[in-house]
């Protein structure tokens, strides 16, 4: 039997923008839901750290809003999560449905990797769930494939199909109420970094390029992004973000780079309007 776990988040004005329900906001939920999930049919989160030491980093995630939303529209909205192991324990893969008012209103997947804790500091290195934690997972929660890195392969598509329209360049900066325990960054900002600097394209370029107001003035209807390494506290870095027309729809590509480090993107999330 598949395990979920379902909750009832009520709702607060800092779940919306004008538009719709907060990416953020929906990240937050999902670092919620996989927690809950772990303590109803498992071992509570910082007891897997402890105990087993283990913990998950996220690899990559796909939010897809499927029906408007607003902040007057409902009063709370049911989160629905269910894990899958895949590869033998080389990575979980978290669904989750959102709904208000019986109807869904989105949905993401999240793909996250296993870490071995080595020390007290709660560095870590990549690695196989061990047997204590593989064991706990029914045999329909295990799948023997990997799913496909796919974001490359749309960004490749994007920068190849689309018409350019601009791009823009904006600091960040990695203050700890951005990051987590380890004192690395926490994914549930990255759609921020990314929200942000489009917004700042927007503000900055939007005369000259009209397109680029869709970024202010409507709402989302997919995010996509990969995360390949991390930050750590009071890192100086960047998001360069680069907006075309893709599929007859306002698209932003952003990467996410260090000031120090070999100059590859930390990560890179495409919004689809």
């Amino acid at each position: 039997m598949k395990r979920t776990t379902r909750f009832e988040v009520p709702f607060e004005t800092r779940h919306f923008t004008p538009f719709q329900l907060q990416t953020k906001a929906l990240c937050e939920i999902a670092n919620s839901g996989w927690s809950r999930w772990l303590k109803a049919h498992m071992i509570p989160f910082p007891q897997l750290i402890k105990q087993h030491r283990v913990s998950f980093v996220i690899a990559g995630l796909k939010l897809n809003y499927l029906h408007p939303l607003t902040f007057f529209d409902a009063d709370s909205l049911e989160a629905t999560f269910a894990p899958t192991v895949r590869a033998g324990g080389k990575m979980i893969v978290w669904d989750i449905d959102f709904a208000a008012n019986d109807h869904q209103v989105a949905q993401a997947r999240f793909a996250t990797i296993p870490v071995l804790i080595r020390d007290e500091m709660l560095s870590a290195l990549p690695g196989l769930l061990p047997d204590t934690v593989y064991q706990q997972f029914t045999p329909e929660e295990c799948l023997p494939d990997r799913p496909k890195r796919y974001v490359g392969e749309l960004v490749q598509s994007i920068e190849e199909n689309g018409r350019y329209l601009t791009s823009g360049t904006h600091p960040i900066f990695l203050h700890r109420h951005v990051c987590e325990v380890a004192d690395q960054w926490s994914y549930t900002e990255l759609t921020s970094h990314a929200a942000g600097s489009r917004e700042m394209l927007a503000l900055q370029q939007g005369q000259a390029f009209p397109d680029l107001i869709h970024g202010l003035s409507q709402p989302l209807r997919q995010v996509d992004a990969e995360l390949a390494r991390p930050y750590y506290a009071f890192d100086d870095g960047s998001v360069e973000s680069k907006a075309y027309c893709y599929e007859g729809r306002l698209t932003l590509v952003h990467r996410l780079f260090c000031d120090v480090g070999p100059g590859l993107p930390h990560a890179v999330v495409v919004e689809q309007f």
